[in-house]
């Protein structure tokens, strides 16, 4: 096992070099951590706005708006519901997803903290369901952690070919202050390959929690958007 752990950083390059195809439209997500803080609940927030006039076929703007809880002691689970705003449309319900997070490991066990993600996800506009489970992992160097998510999906249903797909995401994080931890975002897939900086923060309201996440990932081949804002918005309790 331990030899495995110590190969993980160069197989993960192997993976993101090699990602095969992911979902047709595949849109920038968020980077998972694999920690579960025991009975905990949350509302989250989670908005895509994309600026690029030359990709039409791309969403101009995609929220999720969640509520989570801790039912067990290493164990998430989350409940979205998707919206998304097309290009001179109005705003509609296009979706719903589940997600369970799996803490496997406390943290500084191991080499590096392990956990595992699954998700169901029904796209009601484009009559698509995708099952999904993602490997993450993260690691702390000093004063920053590196983590990635590695997904393995499965999509079926509206025309599309029933295969099975990948997709990577990564993130380099300074954890400057609690207030505020600087990183950079990295996500690879088929029709998307985009990376940029993004700001991180927490505040503390007696035993609640606020935290944010805002950056602007920017396109780096011709299938990508050339610039994708990503905000995130959390309340704890």
């Amino acid at each position: 096992m331990k030899v495995y752990i110590r190969r993980w950083p160069a197989c993960l390059l192997v993976l993101l070099v090699n990602s095969g195809p992911v979902v047709a439209d595949a849109q920038i997500g968020r980077v998972y951590h694999p920690y579960v803080a025991p009975l905990e609940r949350e509302v989250e927030l989670r908005a895509n706005v994309i600026d690029d006039s030359d990709h039409d076929k791309y969403k101009d703007q995609k929220y999720w708006l969640a509520y989570g809880f801790s039912p067990l002691e290493r164990w998430f689970v989350e409940a979205y519901v998707i919206a998304q705003k097309d290009n001179g449309e109005s705003l509609k319900v296009s979706g719903f997803e589940m997600e369970g997070l799996w803490q496997l490991t406390e943290q500084g066990e191991y080499w590096a903290d392990w956990g595992a993600l699954f998700e169901v996800e029904r796209d009601t506009a484009d009559n698509i369901t995708e099952l999904a489970v993602a490997g993450l992992v993260e690691k702390e160097f000093g004063p920053t952690s590196l983590a990635a998510n590695l997904h393995l999906i499965y999509e079926y249903g509206g025309g599309i070919n029933n295969e099975f797909e990948t997709y990577a995401a990564l993130q380099w994080r300074w954890r400057f202050r609690e207030y505020l931890e600087p990183a950079i975002e990295y996500y690879k897939g088929d029709e998307l390959n985009a990376i940029g900086p993004v700001a991180l923060g927490m505040a503390r309201v007696g035993r609640q929690k606020v935290k944010w996440e805002l950056g602007p990932m920017f396109g780096v081949d011709s299938k990508t958007a050339n610039l994708t804002w990503r905000m995130l918005l959390e309340y704890e309790f």
